[in-house]
């Protein structure tokens, strides 16, 4: 109880409460159970205006609230533990869902495939991906994204790793330039987790939000968890691409050898050189999954065919030693590929189509 007595330090609660007008107050414990409950402060534009039956009274009411008061908070924090145990099953379930879904194929994109709505559940974001790490080279590339573009940052685009927290744009140029795409195209939170295997950081899982202070501590747990339930499923079919890209080429160097040793077993047959010809276009051709080819010699008038394959070729049997690309070719001694071929300056025009 407090009715401003002489010496008594004022404080700036009082100070106020006298601007107000108000004269007395009386402050009251709610204790059950031998806790505090809480405080029930009265006030009072009357001087002197808790006596001691207001008092008496006052006190017999602060005893009944406090009961009330205490099933209230235990109400709550029963309330509470609920909830936390409902979102910790929950997150528990979706955890688990990842880790079946990680564990579940060697196809890393039938994994990333279930991953975006599977992370919903427990972070909100508008673009979500994981990008891998090439530490040779110092930089990143996302391997997959879902949600919102950002122009330059997209599937086997190549970023630096120098420069790639959420803040005012000059402060992103400064501090980390490489988050000004994400910046500019409205996404204002950003969460990240490497991607551990083997205590190696191969990638990096990112979460981005065009809503400010949307990620807190439980949100940065769970994506480190999912972090980690992804990298090994991302080094394993890391792993197996690389097998199955070594077997592929295991599998073509068998197919060229095969090839190679029937053109050499072709060429050992008694016969002249042209009436070989055509089996072997047919199988430099079949290595080559080539649809037209030909073969010339050279002859007193010119570069003269005496080979080829698939459909009627355009032109005639002797083309002269210039201005064609055969006579180039075999003027320089030198391989020559032509990937653009309707632009190239010796492209016969009946050949474009």
């Amino acid at each position: 109880r407090a009715d401003s007595p002489r010496g008594h330090r004022r404080r700036p609660m009082d100070e106020v409460s006298e601007r107000i007008g108000f004269k007395s107050n009386i402050s009251i414990p709610l204790i059950s159970a031998g806790e505090a409950m809480g405080l029930l402060r009265i006030y009072s534009r009357t001087s002197g205006a808790f006596a001691s039956r207001e008092q008496a009274i006052l006190e017999r009411l602060a005893n009944q609230i406090a009961p009330a008061v205490a099933n209230a908070q235990l109400y709550e924090a029963r309330k509470r533990a609920e909830e936390e145990e409902h979102r910790a099953a929950e997150e528990n379930r979706v955890m688990a869902e990842i880790g079946r879904v990680a564990g579940h194929s060697l196809n890393i994109d039938e994994v990333y495939a279930h991953l975006g709505e599977a992370v919903r559940e427990l972070i909100p974001f508008d673009r979500m991906s994981f990008s891998l790490i090439d530490q040779i080279e110092g930089t990143t590339t996302p391997t997959w994204v879902i949600g919102d573009d950002i122009p330059g940052r997209f599937n086997g685009y190549k970023i630096p790793l120098a420069g790639t927290l959420a803040g005012e744009e000059e402060d992103l140029r400064v501090l980390l330039p490489g988050l000004l795409p994400a910046f500019r195209s409205g996404l204002r939170s950003f969460l990240a987790a490497p991607l551990v295997h083997h205590d190696a950081v191969i990638g990096v899982f990112q979460i981005r939000s065009k809503f400010l202070d949307v990620y807190s501590q439980r949100h940065l747990d769970l994506a480190v968890q999912v972090a980690n339930q992804i990298a090994g499923a991302i080094a394993n079919a890391q792993l197996f691409e690389q097998f199955r890209q070594a077997e592929e080429a295991e599998r073509q160097r068998s197919e060229e050898l095969r090839s190679l040793l029937e053109v050499a077993s072709v060429l050992n047959h008694p016969g002249s050189f042209e009436s070989k010809v055509s089996m072997v276009m047919e199988e430099l051709a079949r290595v080559c999954d080539a649809r037209l080819a030909t073969f010339r010699v050279p002859d007193e008038e010119g570069l003269r065919r005496i080979g080829y394959l698939g459909e009627q070729p355009i032109g005639t049997d002797i083309i002269p030693y210039e201005g064609n690309i055969p006579a180039m070719v075999f003027d320089r001694k030198e391989l020559l590929v032509v990937n653009d071929y309707p632009s190239f300056h010796l492209a016969v025009p009946d050949r474009v189509r």
